[in-house]
């Protein structure tokens, strides 16, 4: 609780009014923070404090008591999201799925690719970007993915549904573009907005929510 930013962003929960009861606090952890440079409508990521020349804090893995602390909580939600890849993760997966949760994998790099075969193959929707996983392909061809989600930049998205044909979906034009980052987690946000509501996984919803997402 000493944690500024950690204060920044209970200011900004409560300001929004959104549910604290689920938040676990671990002295054990720092929030992440990453600096964010923007340049001629696109942007670079730095990882040091410029002051100081040391690295700001960094994404940490779920101990073995936080994530006993999750299951005991007897709280089940309907969808768990992940983009980490990762035997913490792959715990809680495979925990979730077994009580009915709809499982949401947003992967950015394949760093195990053991676990991440394992992370597949619990997974109902998994989407990534062409750009940063274009071999994603040859982990995907022996399994069957509900939904499968490949954002192209620029181009919009494409997905499909039990590995049958690509459905797509151009990007919505825009005028006066200022900043593209986050657009992936605006994407992926106004999905499960739709799908809350409508928890099939067919072709219609996916295509419905992936058009909010990308409005």
């Amino acid at each position: 609780k000493n944690d500024v930013t950690y204060k920044l962003i209970e200011q900004e929960i409560h300001k929004l009014k959104i549910n604290y009861d689920l938040i676990i606090e671990d002295d054990n952890y720092r929030i992440p923070i990453i600096i964010q440079e923007n340049y001629k409508q696109n942007h670079k990521f730095k990882f040091k404090n410029p002051f100081k020349n040391e690295y700001l804090p960094k994404y940490k893995s779920l101990n073995d008591k936080t994530i006993d602390e999750i299951k005991n909580s007897k709280i089940i939600p309907d969808f768990f999201y992940f983009d980490r890849c990762n035997l913490s993760n792959l715990e809680l997966v495979k925990f979730y799925k077994e009580k009915g949760t709809i499982v949401f994998f947003e992967p950015s790099k394949i760093s195990n690719e053991k676990v991440f075969k394992e992370c597949l193959k619990y997974s109902d929707i998994v989407k990534y970007s062409q750009d940063r996983l274009d071999n994603i392909d040859k982990y995907i061809i022996d399994k069957i993915i509900p939904v499968e989600i490949k954002t192209l930049g620029n181009k919009g998205l494409k997905f499909r549904i039990n590995n049958n044909s690509w459905i797509e979906q151009k990007a919505k034009k825009v005028t006066n573009l200022i900043d593209s980052s986050g657009c992936g987690d605006i994407c992926s946000t106004g999905l499960l907005y739709y799908l809350k509501d409508n928890k099939i996984l067919s072709e219609e919803n996916i295509n419905r929510g992936l058009r909010i997402g990308q409005t």
